[in-house]
């Protein structure tokens, strides 16, 4: 960021002590992301949340059953599984909350391999089974966009087209996945999310904030006063995307007792990734409701004098 002679902006607020983020010049701040900047610095300065209305039309465009996914992945060097490649990816693990109707209950779906053998064609198999042919697939980020063309081009090298790859490829080529972070970044602030919008960030931020949907399944079973990734790291799980690459190594090659700790821990791990993003979707809802609610209770007021 630069002053109108083209010098570094810090050149001329340090010197007076002016150090804070909130001390630069909204007017200097440019570029692609210069809108999300200076809303996150107007959500810093007042301490407040910023939800925009036009979000709740973005939400309405998913179709039901709404699908909250998430995958866990790894790359090595030296393949992990027989019949893996040299620097591939595997796609070893998933969570699935389906809301089957609007306001409906979610119903949680998991798969973790645990064989030996490369998982890949076994991921897209049961990952086909739970998302079906029906709604909206909501990611958090292009992540598992990206995963899933790899994997469709690693099978159609080894292989023919079959119902799987054919399933994929409607899948990534049609419309139903919708990405839940670009939503985030487009339409909510929060001061507590520093500027960061990965769900790591988001979730505590808006876990912090009451709201009557923390009293709703499945987000009742988690502890009230700290977000659920804390509770995680606190209880010694596994608990961002490095610590489940780690343990699913440790997974491949543990004795018995230790691989269902492992397993467990994995499993944890990855439903909490996709409570997480239900409950933001659902927080959202809430928030914008209420705040649709207060707009025209104020606007009645104003009417009646």
């Amino acid at each position: 960021m630069q002053t109108e002679d083209r010098r570094p902006i810090i050149d001329t607020l340090a010197p007076i002590g002016r150090v804070s983020a909130l001390d630069l010049p909204r007017d200097r701040i440019l570029g692609e992301h210069a809108g999300r900047i200076i809303r996150q610095l107007d959500c810093l300065e007042s301490g407040k949340e910023i939800i925009n209305p036009a979000l709740e039309l973005e939400m309405q465009h998913v179709s039901f059953p709404v699908h909250f996914l998430d995958i866990e992945t790894i790359r090595t060097s030296v393949p992990v599984h027989r019949g893996g490649r040299v620097n591939g990816l595997t796609l070893f693990q998933f969570s699935v909350h389906t809301r089957q109707f609007m306001r409906g209950p979610l119903v949680h779906h998991a798969w973790l391999n645990t064989e030996t053998a490369d998982p890949n064609r076994t991921f897209l198999r049961a990952l086909r089974a739970v998302l079906g042919d029906l709604g909206t697939v909501l990611i958090w980020t292009e992540y598992e966009r990206q995963c899933f063309h790899e994997l469709l081009n690693e099978l159609l090298t080894v292989g023919p087209p079959d119902a799987d790859t054919a399933w994929l490829q409607a899948l990534l080529f049609g419309d139903r996945m919708f990405d839940q972070h670009r939503l985030c970044y487009d339409y909510y602030q929060h001061p507590l999310m520093g500027g960061r919008t990965s769900i790591k960030a988001v979730l505590p931020a808006v876990w912090s904030e009451d709201s009557p949907v923390k009293l709703m399944a499945p987000y009742v079973d988690f502890p009230q006063d700290i977000d659920p990734y804390a509770a995680l790291h606190q209880a010694g799980n596994v608990s961002d995307g490095c610590n489940a690459m780690e343990a699913y190594l440790a997974l491949m090659t543990a004795d018995i007792e230790t691989r269902q700790k492992v397993k467990n821990g994995l499993l944890k791990y990855c439903h909490v990734d996709t409570a997480a993003m239900a409950y933001v979707w659902d927080y959202w809802e809430w928030s914008l409701l209420r705040q649709r609610l207060h707009d025209q209770m104020a606007e009645k007021t104003v009417l009646l004098g």
